[in-house]
């Protein structure tokens, strides 16, 4: 533990606090997120006021009703296992009964901070499952795999200078629910995606930056 001085006040940082869900209200399953935001993969979901320890604190940088819950931008980070492909899960401080705590004062913030942008494919992109083809190269005639995902995509960066899809040859990065770009590394044209339905902040990909075995994101 150590301490921070707030004004007047020393407060001491902790290494995690233990919280309860709030209850399960009219269908808001309380939901624990693979990034800061809605549109990650999930984790768990709590039905009852159910006991987590939370470890450290960030703010979304998906700054609409993605990632800012009625109006909070707050997210508590939960450390999550070893063998997991992130640092943290999160949860929005929304969903927890604070009581007043101060989050920020308590606990350190979560290092790294992580970007994280997605969007939706439109339907017809997308075959009877809703899944949809990732391409090995920003080119819809090199080899595909198929992303068995029917729901928001991450996006881990943007390409210029692919294949023109219907007049736009900027592509995007393939970026898994869980934060994994390795395993499944392959581009999606950007003529796909609702125009409305892009959320949160990625770059462009630089093609000297490429994750190491093991890793999901560059150095």
């Amino acid at each position: 533990m150590r301490a921070k001085a707030t004004g007047l006040i020393a407060i001491t940082e902790v290494k995690y606090i233990t919280v309860k869900t709030k209850d399960w209200q009219g269908g808001n399953v309380r939901t624990v997120h693979y990034f800061p935001d809605r549109l990650g993969g999930t984790e768990a979901n709590y039905f009852d006021p159910t006991p987590i320890n939370v470890s450290c604190w960030t703010q979304t940088d998906m700054g609409d009703f993605q990632g800012i819950v009625n109006g909070d931008p707050l997210w508590l980070g939960i450390d999550a296992p070893a063998n997991s492909e992130q640092k943290f899960y999160y949860i929005s401080r929304d969903d927890v009964q604070k009581k007043n705590i101060d989050f920020q004062a308590r606990l350190r913030r979560c290092d790294p901070p992580h970007t994280h942008a997605a969007g939706f494919i439109d339907s017809k992109y997308r075959d009877v499952n809703g899944f949809f083809s990732c391409y090995k190269t920003p080119s819809t005639s090199s080899q595909s795999i198929i992303i068995q995902e029917n729901t928001y995509t991450g996006i881990y960066c943007y390409r210029r200078g692919g294949e023109s899809v219907n007049g736009n040859t900027t592509w995007t990065r393939y970026e898994a629910s869980n934060g994994d770009v390795v395993n499944k590394k392959c581009f999606v044209p950007g003529a796909w995606y609702k125009p409305s339905e892009f959320h949160g902040t990625a770059g462009f990909c630089n093609d000297a930056c490429e994750p190491p075995p093991g890793a999901t994101m560059c150095s």
